[in-house]
């Protein structure tokens, strides 16, 4: 049986932006949140992997699984930055892949390329010897019945072990009546996308995440610059650069919002590649060196709005606006139309560019000003929004509108239903 919570005892604000914890804003100054971020940093390993050794293996069956537990894991406030911080690993793992093969280069002997073999090994000893020991989800606790457990890691980690930790509370009482609300439906399967209006919401923005983050011109802009940049060196210096970019905007992910992160870079991806088509189409028309010397920075300004959302962002949004039951197949689709999408970006955009040359630029031009409606008008604001509480999103209401609805419930007939579904 589930520990009592006394309904009396807990009547304070319903958003977890409100309640008062006991946590310090500096996270490497709370043993909680550094415990609990170690845990999310060995999860951090999975895409440190990919970007490492480019293992296929790894992408589709362990990174899409990570981001999931990383969403559950990780406290509130925090979430967005985590969520974000993820995906800056497969940059990390690409600039260590990078500089390991340089520095291995001029080695006469087969150690050239065994040394950049076997270090590929490290990250996965490390993350397998460790992840026996990262917390489990408390939603799944709780669905599980194992609500003292899920309580527990509440406590432990989003309140430094005070048991009356309002935040703490609030979150252990949303989880329980969220997951023991969905017990009383069938286990959601793949056909409930089709089947509800909000699931099909769901899968269209999944779907339109995927293709944003493929097909926004990201596949072209170099393909001029490949030779140029690496035989100049400049290869590994970009993979460092679209690393600090997306540590830079996991900075900004809960200060800013997720929708105005989306739209404001692809605001700068449709100037980018307008100016791109421009310099191209006077290049391929006159010759002139002037605009082929014009296009040189436009990869690292095209790269860097691309690296400030869609590079961090999918997949953590992708995790808010699913309910539980359907989180890790929401993650998993978003992961397969991406591999989608690319493999056309790969066989697709040169020939296309060769066939019709810069014209190719005007079909991404047209799908990055598509994507401006779609992501005004159609995807929710999840900004100051635990991932219970996005789930009302999709219910027709919008963010300020279910923040002030949770906020003007009663919290003790909040928490006086949950004592009573914990004890059914």
């Amino acid at each position: 049986m589930a520990p009592h919570l006394s309904p009396a005892k807990h009547s304070g604000p319903q958003s977890f932006l409100e309640a008062p914890n006991n946590c310090n804003e500096l996270w490497w100054r709370d043993p909680g949140l550094r415990t609990l971020n170690f845990w999310l940093a060995v999860l951090f390993l999975s895409p440190f992997m990919v970007g490492f050794d480019g293992s296929l293996i790894g992408g589709l069956l362990a990174t899409p699984q990570f981001p999931v537990l990383i969403t559950e894991l990780a406290r509130p406030r925090q979430r967005g930055t985590v969520g974000s911080l993820f995906g800056s690993f497969f940059f990390l793992g690409a600039i260590v892949s990078a500089w390991t093969n340089f520095g291995t280069l001029h080695i006469l002997s087969s150690w050239s390329w065994r040394i950049p073999t076997l270090m590929q090994i490290l990250p996965a000893v490390i993350q397998a010897s460790l992840i026996v020991f990262v917390p489990e989800s408390p939603r799944w606790l709780v669905k599980m019945g194992r609500n003292a457990e899920a309580k527990n890691f509440f406590v432990t980690y989003h309140a430094n072990g005070i048991e009356d930790g309002e935040l703490a509370l609030l979150e252990y009482t949303e989880v329980c009546q969220m997951i023991h609300g969905e017990a009383s439906e069938q286990t959601a399967g793949w056909l409930d996308y089709i089947r509800t209006g909000p699931n099909r919401k769901r899968l269209f923005i999944t779907l339109m995440v995927a293709l944003f983050a493929q097909c926004s011109g990201n596949g072209i802009v170099s393909y001029y610059f490949v030779l140029v940049l690496q035989s100049a060196g400049i290869n590994g210096g970009l993979q460092i650069f679209n690393w600090l970019m997306v540590i830079l905007a996991s900075l900004f992910v809960d200060k800013v919002g997720r929708r105005k992160l989306f739209l404001g870079s692809s605001v700068a991806m449709l100037v980018t590649l307008i100016a791109v088509a421009i310099c191209n189409e006077r290049f391929l028309a006159t010759g002139n060196i002037s605009a082929g010397y014009c296009m040189i920075p436009f990869p690292f300004l095209f790269n860097g709005a691309y690296d400030f959302t869609y590079s961090p962002l999918p997949t953590l949004y992708t995790a808010e606006i699913h309910p539980f039951d359907l989180r890790a197949k929401g993650v998993s689709i978003s992961f397969a139309s991406a591999f989608g999408f690319g493999l056309f970006n790969q066989y697709v955009n040169q020939i296309a560019l060769e066939a019709i040359t810069w014209k190719y630029y005007l079909v991404f031009i047209a799908i990055v000003a598509c994507q401006l409606p779609i992501i005004y008008f159609i995807f929710p604001k999840t900004k100051g929004l635990t991932v219970v509480e996005v789930r009302y999103l999709f219910e027709g209401g919008s963010t300020d509108s279910v923040l002030q609805d949770l906020r003007s419930k009663d919290r003790k007939q909040s928490m006086e239903s949950l004592h009573v579904a914990e004890n059914a």
